[in-house]
């Protein structure tokens, strides 16, 4: 195996590693293939002058479900008072890592928990998004 082929089967191998660059570049492009999908679908090309198509239902609003669980400080506040750790201001960021991972279970909770209060207080009261949703359905 030459040099070159060897380092294209890493920059593939990468994409597959989650926080990686190639990975967030891989995650970039499926989320707007999503968004160009949306467009494409949702054209009409009635009503509108001639030569300027309607460009279709982009989202104005679009989010994705990530979080930096390893780095809300209320989190792991409730972690490290669960495992006992005294001071959590000294954890570096491989001992944060760890304990978000020792409590799987508290840590989705607490995930959904914050999705459900940024949807009730900020997403549908604000923006209206997922009225909007339903009445499409």
């Amino acid at each position: 195996m030459g040099v070159k082929q060897l380092a294209t089967k890493m920059v593939g191998y990468a994409a597959n590693i989650p926080g990686t660059k190639a990975s967030k570049a891989r995650m970039r492009k499926v989320v707007l293939a999503m968004v160009r999908q949306i467009e494409i679908e949702t054209r009409d090309e009635s009503g509108c002058e001639a030569g300027t198509p309607h460009l279709g239902d982009i989202p104005c609003l679009f989010g994705t479900l990530t979080s930096q669980r390893y780095q809300w400080d209320d989190l792991l506040r409730y972690l490290a008072e669960v495992d006992g750790i005294p001071d959590r201001a000294a954890l570096t960021a491989s001992q944060k890592r760890q304990l978000v991972n020792k409590y799987p279970l508290l840590t989705a909770f607490y995930c959904a928990m914050r999705l459900e209060l940024l949807l009730k207080t900020v997403v549908v009261p604000i923006f209206g998004a997922l009225r909007k949703l339903a009445v499409q359905l």
